[in-house]
């Protein structure tokens, strides 16, 4: 069932009528929906734009496995396509959201636009769509991932504004207790920002700023981004072929050393 509203000529009333409209799917490229009543008017637009995907569910509970991943408008936007394409080659689900900052800051700083991002994702949806299937807890997921994640976005999240698809989404995840991934990118940081990431590690929120591990000797800005993809994806279990694992052998100059050294501490 749906809304629609008409005017009268004077302006004076609002008469809303109900009326059954057929099943509609509100995830496709600029599907137009049904606005609350009063809002549905010949010169009020109500869209859903941008925004991709199948909503129907099967019967079946096994459900596949489903990831959202979320990309703010925080710098390191190459975390989040890195971490898109490396789940591509495994059989997760993932579902996409990229802010409007998010987007202008992908452009900035790699040399994908927004569609090509996208396109790496099963599904994608827009930030203003809050009638998206990860808008609800109904909609099975294993969790969420937020890479990277704004100091903005921390803030609205640990403090429940639902403002976009973005924060709803992970507020979802909250409730529902699931796992959510804040890929934290911000430093120095305030005591504000400190709090909000406390408070939401308290709830079980995993902060994870993506600290370089220089102990895999990287060669290339790739193999960083790379290894701190491998480390947030393991949070949820998906667990991908890398041979830059610590495996205890340290070594010295050109030569592995066989056996761990034992570091003596301090006197």
């Amino acid at each position: 069932m749906a809304f629609s509203c008409a005017i009268s000529s004077q302006g004076s009333r609002v008469e809303a009528k109900l009326r059954a409209t057929p099943n509609r799917t509100f995830a496709s490229h600029n599907v137009k929906g049904i606005a609350p009543p009063g809002l549905n008017c010949p010169r009020i637009a109500y869209m859903i734009e941008h925004s991709a995907g199948d909503l129907e569910q099967d019967g079946n509970m096994e459900t596949p496995q489903r990831l959202i991943v979320g990309i703010s408008g925080a710098t390191g936007a190459i975390f989040g396509v890195r971490l898109l394409q490396m789940l591509q080659k495994t059989d997760v689900e993932t579902h996409l959201i990229v802010s409007r900052w998010g987007a202008r800051t992908l452009v900035h700083e790699t040399p994908y636009t927004l569609e090509q991002v996208q396109a790496m994702a099963t599904t994608f949806y827009s930030p203003q769509d809050q009638g998206a299937a990860i808008s609800s807890g109904s909609f099975l997921t294993d969790g969420m991932v937020l890479c990277p994640c704004s100091m903005r976005s921390v803030a609205a999240i640990a403090h429940g504004h639902g403002d976009n698809l973005l924060h709803r989404a992970a507020d979802v995840v909250l409730k529902e207790r699931r796992k959510l991934v804040l890929v934290v990118r911000e430093t120095p940081l305030s005591d504000i920002h400190l709090e909000n990431m406390l408070k939401l590690s308290r709830m079980g929120t995993v902060i994870f700023p993506p600290v370089p591990a220089f102990y895999t000797q990287p060669q290339s800005i790739d193999d960083i981004v790379e290894h701190s993809v491998t480390r947030i994806l393991d949070q949820f279990g998906i667990h991908v072929a890398s041979g830059k694992r610590w495996q205890g052998v340290l070594s010295t100059a050109d030569v592995p050393v066989k056996k761990p050294v034992a570091v003596k501490g301090r006197r």
